[in-house]
This record gives C-alpha cells, structure tokens and sequence, in this order.
C-alpha cells in the first residue's frame, strides 16, 4: 500500500465553488473548448454534462487553503446550474500551486466600472492531496488509469479551445460566464506577453530543472516542460510568428475564477 502526493492540474478556463467539505469545480460550456481528463498527454474528452469525483483522497471540513493565483468572486458572483460542460467533486487540497502568473498593477479589472481584480494570476492551478494508498485513487465519473512516478500522481483537467481564438470566442466566452455566473460584471486582461515563469520557478528551464520545493523532481522533468505551450490552450495561437501562451488579441490566458453559489455576503462562504 503505497503512500505518496496526488497533484491535480488545472488547464484553462473552470470555476470553483468552495464548500464545507469539498470544492465543486465548473467547466463552462464554451463553444470550441475541449473538456478532459487523465494522465499527462493521456487525457480523453470528458462526457457532456458528466459529474466527476475524485476518490482515494480524503474529503474533510477544512479551511479552504491560500487561493494561490484563484481570481476570487465571491463577493461579486454566485454560480447557476447553467451553460455547464461538466461538474468535478474535489476533496479540500491541502495546498494550491500557482504557476504561469501574470503580475500586473491592472492585471485583471472589471469590465463595467474598471476597478482592479487581481494584479497577480496563475494561469495554470495545482491542487495538492496527500494518499495513503494509491490503488484508492479514482476519478468517478470518467475512466482514467493513474500512473505513480517517483510516489507522486498527477491528474489533468483540461478545458481549453485548441488552436487559434480571437473577438468571436472572447465574446462567446464572456456570453457563457453571465450564464454560469449569476452576476458577472464582465473582466478585462491586461494584453501582456505570455506569463512567464517567476523567479522560483525559472531554473525549470535551465540546467538545475528545478521548480523550489513544490513539485517532486519526477513531475517537473516529465511534466512540465510543454505547460506554457498546453496551459489556457483557449487562449493560445500556435502560429510561428506568435510567442506560445500569446492569443490573437494579445491575452494572457485566463485564471481560474472562485465565485459562490448563493447570493454573495462579502464572505467566501
């Protein structure tokens, strides 16, 4: 009965909704976005509408852990029932991972009235669980084989457009937030080159090929190398005269965004 640390990553455009004892994690129905899941460079479409959950690692009432680069909306908007690809069940992680950050003084503001949002996003989440026995570890809901290396496990959730986007899919993905989200404002990316990796993570593409003390060495030499090239893929150009992780409009891919579902408070809930 091996132990070990499951990391579940988070490609693309989802939205979190935190609970008592779990977080339920929404993957917007935007027209061109492929939704799947499973091992790295492994994942298969998930069904339309399909409810996942994550068994194998426990599910407790705990605090919900720094949301490390999550755009929080829970002030602002509260999910519907609405305009859902699919719906995943998480235990609470034990701790997020923000890679790929945009740092800007006016990274993400609102579209109606331009107050400031965020000034330093990730544009790729990790959610980390610690197991006790990883032939426990499943994705119910959607066949997947986990796969251990070096005592870790990963998992990728991927919702994103594959290939070019522009205005139209901007549009269309701001068409399905107001209906997944009751109460969207709108938001507005700064146009900046692609996120790049910040000064913890910068060997990972030098000669140390490390990323601090976050991720397991097996996930980073295996894992990682092609995330600027997958992460946000709705918001990627593959075009030669386009730098990886840049769209048709100059946007950094998108966040994940924490919203509540019921009527805000000014609280997480």
């Amino acid at each position: 009965m091996a132990t070990g640390t499951l990391f579940v990553f988070m490609h693309g455009l989802s939205l979190v909704k935190d609970w008592p004892d779990h977080l339920e994690v929404v993957l917007p129905e935007v027209p061109g976005h492929q939704t799947m899941a499973g091992s790295w460079l492994e994942e298969t479409p998930i069904a339309r509408k399909a409810l996942l959950k994550l068994e194998g690692v426990p599910y407790r009432t705990v605090a919900f852990p720094p949301a490390d680069g999550l755009l929080d909306l829970t002030a602002i908007a509260r999910l519907t029932r609405r305009r859902r690809a699919a719906t995943l069940i998480l235990p609470k992680p034990d701790s997020i991972i923000g890679l790929l950050r945009v740092i800007d003084p006016k990274a993400v503001t609102r579209a109606d009235t331009g107050a400031v949002l965020a000034t330093n996003v990730a544009t790729i989440q990790i959610y980390v669980y610690g197991f006790t026995d990883e032939t426990q570890i499943a994705l119910n809901g959607h066949y997947w084989e986990p796969h251990t290396l070096g005592g870790a496990i990963s998992l990728h959730v991927i919702s994103t457009q594959e290939g070019p986007v522009g205005a139209q899919h901007e549009q269309e993905t701001e068409d399905v937030l107001r209906a997944v989200l009751a109460g969207y404002p709108g938001l507005t990316y700064v146009k900046l080159p692609p996120p790049v990796w910040a000064a913890a993570e910068v060997n990972l593409f030098g000669g140390k090929r490390t990323l601090s003390s976050q991720l397991p060495q097996s996930v980073v030499d295996t894992q990682t190398g092609a995330l600027p090239c997958r992460v946000g893929a709705d918001r990627i150009s593959h075009r030669p005269d386009r730098p990886p992780g840049q769209n048709e409009t100059g946007r950094t891919p998108r966040p994940g965004l924490m919203a509540s579902s019921r009527p805000a408070r000014g609280r997480r809930f």
